[in-house]
């Protein structure tokens, strides 16, 4: 099965896409073919659209705050998500 993966946090290394990396783990071991787009860190026009629909203050690509760091984040966490990718069946 192909999985398509749309992240939004534009920190590469935060706790969202820490949680994506898990569950892509867990998926390609049951041989899911995985195309991921980190979307913060892609030039889409609309964007301008969007935070000013939004009421956001354009601070460039970050339009609001994330939930904390990755050591913030339970161990228990990762295992979920690794566990979530691997139950695609």
């Amino acid at each position: 099965m192909k999985i398509v993966i749309l992240t939004g946090s534009y920190n590469l290394h935060g706790t969202s896409n820490t949680l994506v990396d898990e569950f892509i783990k867990g998926a390609k071991e049951n041989s899911h073919e995985i195309v991921r787009f980190d979307t913060a860190h892609l030039q889409i026009n609309p964007y301008k659209k969007l935070v000013s629909y939004m009421n956001y203050k354009d601070e460039g690509m970050i339009v609001g705050k994330g939930c904390g760091t990755v050591g913030m984040m339970p161990k228990s966490f990762y295992k979920e998500a690794y566990e979530l990718g691997k139950k695609i069946k």
